[in-house]
């Protein structure tokens, strides 16, 4: 029974318990009739409110879900995945990287379907919780999942087929006035030092030369071009122990140990003047041969038209005939003619010497497009590149053309 049928209710009981004169005057039974009225309409008016009130709440409510979905990597507010813990945000992320490769080295060629290396096929896992208003902590599982990687295959060689490999898997703490600690697989303090690019198209080509060919080998040699050429860039990712201090006037301080007594450094700068980006990264690795290696990049963005140099060295503990050394140097642009994305195009110089054998230079030159599908999360991209190696004491051998073309999708 409701509340206004109770009242509904009692309000006829009184009405029929009412007797003798006061019955028999008509107005005051029409007195009573008004009262019970009003009483009926007002308690229409209370559950009316009652029910807005309802709705309202419903509606915040719905809205705070939608909030979290979307935090949390859901689509349109639509809520795809939660974390088992409601104390956890929780963000699945990824992206798909295929292209076709082109290789010739005058003896043989061929055209070969390749997961891009410069940007692999990868999917990761993210969760992040607020201790309190300053200190967040986190965890990230990541997976490069390639088939016939670029930076790889051969002639004749599907690299092993599929791969699963480890990017990160590890924890942090980070706070805004302490800095960030991580402890797990993931990148070290060095690890990008040589591939600061703010060109656009890092996805087809960087300074990592070999991620377009890396497994075809040079003309009449089984010298590949994975063997040739190296951007000797720091340690890269591994097991360790890294801290990010605060970011202090666009200068980043960052530290790592890994195992067998690995140990890193890097000075980090991320600044915007006026029309100009500017993004520029410097280190020193020691590896645990005792191999040494320093060096940096810088990159900038002016008014559409980039910028990127890179220099690094390593010190061969072991033999100094491959103290290698290496140059990158690049020239873009970034532009709009399309409704549906930006474009970018480059065209870049790398050299290397003494990184497989004493007395190699190994050269390298190449010309890249990439163009953006925002509706699609999407990057369509085309780059060519030569490698050219000179070795002391014999012919020099072939160069290696190489073309790709693809598509990255993140989702």
């Amino acid at each position: 029974m409701t509340f206004k049928s109770f009242m509904v209710g009692v309000s006829a009981a009184a009405l029929l318990g009412v007797s003798g004169p006061a019955l028999a005057q008509d107005s005051d039974i029409e007195a009573l009739k008004a009262q019970l009225e009003a009483l009926t309409q007002r308690l229409q008016e209370l559950e009316a409110k009652q029910a807005e009130q309802a709705a309202e709440v419903a509606a915040a409510k719905a809205e705070a879900a939608k909030a979290a979905a979307q935090s949390s990597g859901g689509g349109d507010g639509e809520a795809v995945v939660s974390s088992g813990t409601d104390r956890v945000r929780l963000k699945i992320s990824g992206q798909v990287n295929r292209a076709l490769q082109y290789a010739d080295n005058s003896d043989e060629s061929d055209l070969m379907p390749v997961d891009n290396d410069a940007s692999s096929t990868r999917f990761r896992f993210e969760g992040e919780a607020d201790i309190n208003e300053d200190v967040t902590v986190g965890t990230r599982i990541e997976l490069e999942v390639e088939s016939d990687s670029s930076a790889n295959t051969g002639f004749d060689d599907d690299s092993g087929g599929f791969d699963l490999n480890e990017r990160h898997l590890d924890l942090f703490a980070s706070s805004k006035k302490w800095g960030k600690v991580w402890l797990g697989q993931g990148s070290t303090a060095s690890d990008g030092s040589t591939e600061v690019d703010l060109s656009g198209t890092d996805i087809v080509g960087y300074s990592d030369t070999a991620s377009i060919a890396g497994g075809i080998n040079f003309g009449g040699t089984t010298t590949t071009v994975n063997d040739a050429f190296d951007n000797l860039d720091g340690l890269g990712r591994d097991d360790r122990l890294r801290y990010d201090s605060p970011q202090f006037a666009g200068f980043t301080v960052s530290g790592s140990y890994g195992r067998n007594d690995q140990y890193d450094g890097a000075v980090r700068f991320s600044g915007k003047f006026d029309n100009t980006t500017l993004r520029a990264a410097v280190f020193y690795a020691e590896k645990s041969n005792n191999d040494d290696s320093y060096g940096g990049s810088v990159s900038a963005d002016i008014s559409g038209f980039t910028l990127t140099g890179a220099y690094a060295e390593r010190d061969d503990a072991i033999r100094s005939d491959l103290d290698a050394t290496f140059y990158y140097g690049k020239v873009g642009y970034k532009f709009s003619v399309f409704d549906f994305g930006d474009s970018a195009v480059a065209v870049d110089y790398a050299y290397n010497e003494d990184v497989d054998t004493a007395g190699d230079e190994a050269t390298a030159y190449g010309a890249y497009y990439v163009q953006q599908v925002d509706a699609a999360a999407a990057d369509l991209y085309l780059g060519l590149r030569n490698f050219e190696l000179e070795r002391s004491g014999v012919s020099d051998p072939d160069d290696v053309f190489a073309v790709m073309g693809g598509a990255r999708v993140k989702f």
